[in-house]
């Protein structure tokens, strides 16, 4: 959650190379709020799927414009494939190094 607020304001010679999140502060902001408080949500061994990060992810997009909506939707999709196709693949992720 850290690094995804770190996002915006890495420098744009390390933005190239990492994953961009498309989420908000305050959409970043409903994911882990979601995550301790929405029972749907709340892991009883502390481990999250992916297939939940995502619906958190796409949770906290409802509340953008209608004109961002898509867009962050897709970023959200983008975000968690990357996601898996590096813990499948042992890359190193920026998200979580």
């Amino acid at each position: 959650m850290g690094r995804g607020k770190l996002y915006p304001f890495l420098p744009k010679r390390y933005r190239q190379d990492v994953v961009p999140i498309t989420l908000g502060d305050s959409q970043l902001t409903t994911v882990a709020k979601a995550y301790y408080k929405d029972v749907n949500f709340t892991p009883s061994n502390q481990t999250l799927s992916l297939w939940n990060l995502y619906n958190l992810f796409t949770g906290s997009v409802k509340s953008s414009y209608i004109d961002t909506f898509a867009g962050r939707n897709m970023g959200c999709s983008k975000f968690v494939s990357a996601l898996q196709e590096s813990l499948e693949n042992s890359h190193s992720f920026w998200y979580l190094d």
